[in-house]
């Protein structure tokens, strides 16, 4: 409901390059990472919002999920995508023409 704390984001287990790994053991030739939901919640520590992997205990807010699956693919040698939802719950001028600009300016650097 994009209502969750950052906070929350906690995995204990993470490992970009067995993910890679996995997929191009699978026959996969690339990955695509739902980086931003309609929850608004980014997996890279976004400038834009608060609501991101920089609020997150995750490797004490430095982490960044985003980057460390490029990597791992690239080393891989699989392909990478991103996905970011343009719908996003969380900000405040959502719906709204303002909205636009910040989708723009926000998801133009991960």
């Amino acid at each position: 409901m994009a209502t969750e704390s950052p906070a929350q984001f906690a995995p204990t287990a993470f490992d970009a390059n067995q993910i890679a790994q996995t997929a191009k053991e699978a026959g996969m030739r690339g990955l695509v990472l739902t980086c931003k939901h309609h929850d608004g919640f980014c997996l890279w520590p976004s400038q834009f919002t608060e609501h991101s992997v920089k609020h997150s205990k995750w490797q004490d807010g430095k982490g960044d999920v985003v980057q460390a699956i490029s990597d791992a693919c690239r080393r891989e040698g699989l392909k990478f995508g991103v996905y970011l939802s343009p719908w996003d719950r969380n900000h405040k001028d959502y719906a709204r023409p303002e909205y636009l600009t910040y989708y723009r300016t926000s998801c133009g650097n991960c």
